[in-house]
């Protein structure tokens, strides 16, 4: 479905290079959102070898996702066009308490998972 939906705005797009525009390609990249439905951790929960993120099956799905964002058939992609999953930016990442450092550590290895966006505990008004 992604590809039936990006092929138009990249015909556009080249055809925008008649005039000088030079077409690099789409980031396809996913990213989750705070809005109702808009978890990618959720998303890959509902795979039946997951169940929780984190848990075994985490990393393949993850990796899955992102093979799958880069290399969708006849789409020019350019940038990262991978999974992203910014903890305080996706809603059931973000709620996980059984989630560690070096559970994202591994899954980062497969996509962008944004470790420097994990809060951590400590007083910083010093």
């Amino acid at each position: 479905k992604m590809r039936k939906e990006l092929l138009p705005i990249q015909q556009i797009c080249e055809g925008l290079e008649s005039d000088g525009i030079e077409y690099l390609g789409i980031d396809t990249s996913l990213n989750p959102s705070l809005d109702d439905g808009g978890s990618v951790a959720e998303a890959i929960e509902c795979l039946d070898e997951v169940g929780v993120f984190g848990n075994p099956g985490t990393m393949a799905g993850a990796a899955a996702v992102t093979t799958s964002l880069q290399s969708i058939p006849d789409v020019k992609t350019t940038g990262y066009s991978g999974l992203m999953l910014p903890v305080l930016e996706d809603r059931r990442l973000a709620e996980l308490d059984t989630l560690t450092i070096q559970k994202l550590l591994c899954i980062s290895s497969v996509c962008g998972v944004g470790i420097d966006t994990v809060p951590i505990p400590g007083d910083v008004s010093e």
